[in-house]
């Protein structure tokens, strides 16, 4: 549950990230892009997200844009994200 762990608002970042994570999890919720309008205007019951659980040694890719919430369950967690533009962007 969510509600049990530490948490951030939700957020985009304008650059693609890989989050790894190498102890612990971390629980992500995204949203695709197209319905940014709808989040933006507090609008959550129009809201589809997408939900991954990344554990020990598991990597997500975050495409820059994508708002997204990461929660981590009690207890600690280490992870290194990587930020990058990709040469078409």
């Amino acid at each position: 549950s969510l509600s049990l762990c530490v948490c951030v608002c939700v957020y985009k970042d304008m650059l693609d990230n890989v989050n790894c994570v190498i102890a612990g999890a971390k629980h992500v919720a995204i949203v695709h892009p197209r319905l940014n309008a709808a989040l933006e205007a507090q609008q959550w019951e129009r809201l589809e997200w997408l939900e991954a659980v990344v554990s020990d040694g598991d990597c997500l890719f975050i495409p820059g844009g994508w708002y997204h919430q990461v929660a981590t369950p009690g207890g600690r967690s280490i992870a290194v994200n990587t930020f990058f533009q990709r040469p078409d962007s």
